[in-house]
């Protein structure tokens, strides 16, 4: 049988929050690899807050709804960042563990999860590791948004073979396992010790190609999943004691009645007791009474919205996804429906090339008038991308590391100006909690 093991990396960055983040499409390879019965396949998650690699220490800092801090490591901080006013950090499972592990088991395929681009340290410490230990007798398999989007680069890190786009086909012909595009592959949530949440999917990619989103690139074709599948799912879960699932869908609400509305029916029909939230902006144009009153039912309890700006110009420049009458009224509707306005969130676009401060401080007042919390969604440009590969030219970027979104905002407008943009969100967000 062959031997393989599935690794999401740590991360290298100023800051880590555990903002429901679980590695889903690693998660689901491991399943597929596993379901075939060829392969002896093992699962190493360097951000597994709950590990015992780690002293527990996720139960310290752990919210309500199961999000928390990640506990980083401060290390040297790579000259080209040296302008930036923060640690520079380490976040996840010391290596130790996984060499440990890669010694012991042996495998003669590693399968590498790459997240950010900019996370790139965190893919190469796992490569050059592997390499070191089990020199040319493995194979390193690379997937996920980074190989996506800059396949050669990842080459250049070490990886022997770099899939781009969706796993599934690749990995059955290497490694010999039927697959369907029809099959139904969820993730193996079994592998986490202690599970204060999953995350679900009922679409996958966006019918929307907004200039700065790289999520066309990485799903080209929207299109709607399973819905009975993903309620087993829910069910099975909340059954065993799990309290909170989180969506990871980019376009929830897009053709929601031949997939969100179904969904909500089915949970209120058959009891699934669960705290729903949408990390991912919702668009606020599909927010009706009827919805909202529907979602309320079923157990949402934490609602990010997509605002990005209040200026009606940049809206449309943006992708014209939601104009501030219609956010508005999404709002009115939420609160109207029974929502708590502390848990109710609007993104708000913060260092995108050619942005004011007035700019987005409007758009921070206006979310702030409405009576609900506002978050700054700091700009990192993509590669791909319209936007991404026009600012990465005009500010001649020549290393992802300068992409970080707790980065280019200082490129772009300045670190008084950040700073000062952070404060006035913390404080009208205190108002709204009080």
């Amino acid at each position: 049988m062959i031997k393989a093991i599935v690794v999401n990396p740590p991360v290298y960055d100023f800051t880590l929050y555990d903002f429901w983040l679980k590695p889903y499409g690693a998660l689901r390879v491991y399943n597929f690899l596993k379901s075939s019965g060829k392969v002896d396949v093992s699962f190493f998650d360097f951000l597994d807050r709950y590990s015992p690699y780690v002293d527990s220490y996720g139960f310290r800092f752990k919210d309500e709804f199961g999000k928390g801090k990640f506990i980083g490591v401060e290390v040297e901080k790579p000259q080209i960042l040296s302008f930036v006013r923060r640690k520079f950090k380490r976040f996840g499972i010391p290596l130790e563990y996984y060499v440990r592990l890669i010694k012991g088991f042996k495998p003669e395929f590693v399968l590498i999860y790459t997240g950010m681009t900019y996370w790139y340290p965190g893919v190469k410490e796992v490569i050059e590791a592997t390499r070191n230990i089990l020199a040319n007798e493995v194979k390193i398999i690379t997937g996920g948004v980074l190989s996506t989007l800059l396949p050669e680069f990842v080459k250049e890190l070490g990886a022997d073979n770099v899939i781009s786009g969706e796993a599934f086909n690749p990995l059955s012909e290497i490694f010999d396992i039927k697959y369907r595009s029809d099959m139904a592959i969820l993730p193996s949530w079994s592998l986490y010790g202690y599970l204060p949440y999953i995350v679900i999917r009922l679409t996958e990619g966006c019918p929307f190609r907004c200039p700065y989103c790289a999520s066309y690139l990485l799903k080209p074709v929207f299109r709607i999943l399973d819905i009975e599948r993903v309620l087993r799912e829910v069910e099975r879960w909340t059954e065993k004691g799990v309290k909170n699932v989180a969506f990871y869908d980019d376009a929830l609400l897009v053709r929601k009645k031949d997939a969100f509305i179904p969904f909500l029916e089915k949970v209120i029909e058959r009891g699934i007791k669960a705290n729903f939230h949408t990390p991912n902006a919702l668009h606020a144009r599909f927010i009706d009474m009827d919805t909202a009153i529907l979602m309320k039912r079923a157990g949402f309890k934490t609602i990010y919205l997509g605002f990005e700006t209040s200026d009606e110009s940049k809206q449309r420049e943006l992708g014209g996804k939601v104009y501030t009458n219609e956010f508005d009224r999404a709002v009115g509707n939420l609160l109207k429906a029974g929502f708590e306005r502390k848990n109710i969130t609007a993104y708000i676009f913060m260092g995108l090339p050619e942005m004011s401060i007035d700019e987005v401080e409007n758009a921070l007042y206006h979310v702030n008038s409405l009576g609900i919390k506002a978050m700054l969604s700091e700009y990192s440009p993509i590669p791909g991308t319209p936007l991404g590969d026009r600012t990465i030219k005009e500010y001649n970027i020549d290393d992802l590391l300068l992409t970080n979104c707790s980065v280019f905002p200082l490129i772009s407008m300045g670190y008084e100006a950040v700073q000062y943009l952070k404060h006035l969100k913390n404080r009208l967000n205190a108002s709204v909690n009080e």
